[in-house]
């Protein structure tokens, strides 16, 4: 901390010359100062085990974000990160009698040295295949960060949603009841901006007609930023150049609620000395780091044992989605529209919809336990520190527990806290199934994970010419469903990367393979594809669904084939739906005889395992 940090705690002015936007004011002195009852650390526990990420926010390629366990770190540690790698301004913080205690985000790293502001001690970090939950002290109180992105196959209109949860709860664990305040702000980089004079900024509550199910109507508050200058269907750094984001909470519970926009210093700073918010919507405001805009809620719940906030959040987009096919080239509605309506009727379903969709995760959460619980019933017992115990999803470890040694199968590794990885084999660095965790653990591990990530890479769309809700053959319409081929080159509907992907939809619901192989085939089948062979994609990045009517698409006949022609025929064998294989015979014979002639002798041509070209690959043909 420099000199002129520590000199702000005692003089206001000091601060306030630095830094012109903050708030000249004495610092908050009505606190109360709680000893460490523990050993601060850095590092929580992980159950059932440590990723090399956490998803937070994960619902399509545009809301997806992550938290970072590369370098021991935590979610108080290192900012939210969007999955192409570049931080989001995500903060949270809970005011525990007077002391702030920083959950989530880094802007302790930002202010003056303050006595009564504070990092919470990271405590555990359990996740399943809906929920990440984070588990801090702070103080007298345990808060708990619980991000929940929805995996609920089954429900076509509620996957559709763009947006995801995070609820913030403290408990009192000394028994005694504490003033509770929490704050929350997010940034413009969510739509790649960090300039108000570049966006578009809107302060939105509704009325209270939420249509939720089951649940009691709310109706949220929001903040809702645009780019000033949008450009349709664009990207920047993979964040979309269209559309909206959504950051929205509710005053219900609160004894007050406040909201700020400004510069980020100015916001910050406010309400660690204030402890509220000044209502205002904001003016504009230049720059990054420090002086970039924030949008911010405060709520004050009063003196109380437990108290909880609930945020929704998320990237959303109308069109969605730019087609080609038999009658041109369309841009394509989200189907959460055909759903629920616009935009604001959406986040208000959303919100008010959280009990019941939390019911429906949980219902998806046990089956996917009871699942792999049948499949390894018998087999050996999961291994925790070399003492067999039953299976519980409940191992937990951190980088201190095992450094180095030699597994219960007797291969050797090494711990390495600085790599997203965790553990690696000795010499040549690469990653290794955690040692002492079983393998059904670490198989329910990463289905539970890989669950919200493959969901997370579709969106849903209204085919192009479908009629109206008014339209008595409306609920017969059913969705297109597009995939962003993340962490490589945004490929639409990649065939080789459904095709790895398809036995998550054939367990969970296989209609959703019917969904994403409909516009591969359509596209073929309309004519705007000249080769004999299945495409590779049916577009050259997302959300250009618009083919290769060259036929110069990335080359990798003979796999794309077969994946096809399995991928539709598994689909039929789970669902029975005749109807629909046969609509497309013509195309899967094609694909056939293709196999037929070049099989045997594939020549030089890609293969997704490796990622790479070969000539004469036997693997390739056995593949088949």
């Amino acid at each position: 901390m420099s000199f002129l940090g520590r000199l702000a705690v005692g003089a206001s002015w000091v601060f306030a010359t630095i830094f012109p936007l903050a708030v000249a004011q004495a610092p908050f002195t009505n606190f109360t100062v709680y000893p460490e009852n523990i050993e601060a650390s850095t590092v929580p526990k992980y159950y059932p085990l440590r990723p090399p990420a956490i998803p937070l926010a994960v619902r399509t390629p545009y809301t997806s974000t992550w938290s970072s366990t590369a370098g021991q770190g935590a979610l108080n540690s290192q900012n939210p990160i969007f999955w192409f790698g570049q931080g989001l301004g995500w903060e949270g913080i809970v005011v525990v009698d007077g002391n702030s205690f920083e959950y989530m985000g880094t802007i302790i790293n930002d202010l003056p040295e303050l006595s009564y502001f504070n990092s919470s001690v990271p405590l555990e970090v359990r996740f399943d295949s809906q929920f990440s939950n984070f588990t801090f002290l702070a103080g007298p109180v345990i808060i708990t960060a619980s991000f929940f992105s929805p995996v609920t196959p089954n429900d076509i209109c509620r996957s559709s949603i763009p947006l995801s949860y995070l609820t913030t709860t403290v408990q009192s664990i000394d028994g005694k009841p504490h003033h509770i305040q929490f704050y929350s702000d997010v940034n413009a980089q969510w739509i790649g901006l960090g300039n108000e004079y570049d966006i578009i900024r809107e302060f939105h509550t509704g009325p209270v007609n939420g249509n939720g199910t089951s649940n009691s109507t709310d109706s949220p508050t929001s903040w809702i930023l645009r780019p000033k200058y949008p450009s349709l269907f664009a990207e920047a750094s993979q964040i979309p150049r269209w559309g909206n984001f959504s950051y929205s909470t509710s005053s219900v519970g609160a004894q007050t609620f406040s909201y700020q926009s400004g510069a980020a210093t100015s916001v910050r700073f406010g309400f660690a000395n204030n402890r509220v918010l000044n209502n205002d919507q904001g003016s504009a405001t230049r720059g990054f780091g420090n002086q970039e805009p924030v949008y911010a809620f405060a709520h004050d719940m009063g003196t109380t044992l437990e108290a909880s906030v609930r945020y929704t959040i998320g990237s959303i987009q109308s069109p969605s989605v730019r087609y080609l096919h038999k009658g041109g080239l369309s841009n394509l509605a989200p189907w959460w529209e055909k759903c629920y309506g616009g935009m604001h009727d959406m986040i208000r379903f959303h919100w008010n919809d959280f009990d019941t969709v939390a019911q429906l995760g949980n219902e998806f959460e046990a089956q996917l336990r009871n699942d792999v619980n049948a499949f390894f019933q018998g087999s050996e017992p999961p291994v925790y520190n070399r003492t067999a115990k039953a299976f519980s999803n409940n191992s937990a470890y951190t980088s201190f527990d095992v450094l180095n040694g030699t597994d219960q199968y007797g291969h050797q590794y090494e711990f390495d806290p600085s790599s997203a990885y965790g553990f690696i084999e000795p010499g040549n660095g690469t990653g290794i199934a955690v040692p002492f965790v079983s393998e059904a653990e670490s198989y329910y591990a990463i289905v539970a994970l890989s669950a919200r990530q493959v969901m997370g890479a579709y969106v849903f769309a209204v085919p192009p010419n479908a009629p109206d809700n008014s339209d008595p053959d409306a609920d017969k319409v059913e969705p297109l469903m597009f995939q962003k081929e993340i962490s490589s080159n945004g490929n639409m509907n990649t065939v080789d990367v459904l095709y790895p992907a398809s036995p998550f939809f054939l367990w969970a619901n296989p209609t959703l393979l019917k969904y994403i192989l409909q516009p591969l085939y359509e596209l073929q089948e309309g004519g705007f594809y000249p080769n004999t062979y299945s495409t590779h994609d049916i577009g050259a990045h997302f959300p250009l669904a618009t083919g290769h009517v060259d036929g110069a698409d990335e080359y990798m006949p003979v796999e794309n084939s077969g994946n096809s022609i399995l991928m539709s025929y598994a689909y039929y064998k789970f669902t029975g739906d005749e109807a629909w294989l046969t609509s497309h015979y013509v195309i899967l014979k094609q694909f056939a005889q293709y196999l037929i002639d070049y099989s045997l002798v594939p020549c030089y041509q890609g293969h997704r395992r490796p990622a790479s070209h070969v000539r004469h690959r036997p693997g390739l043909r056995r593949s088949r």
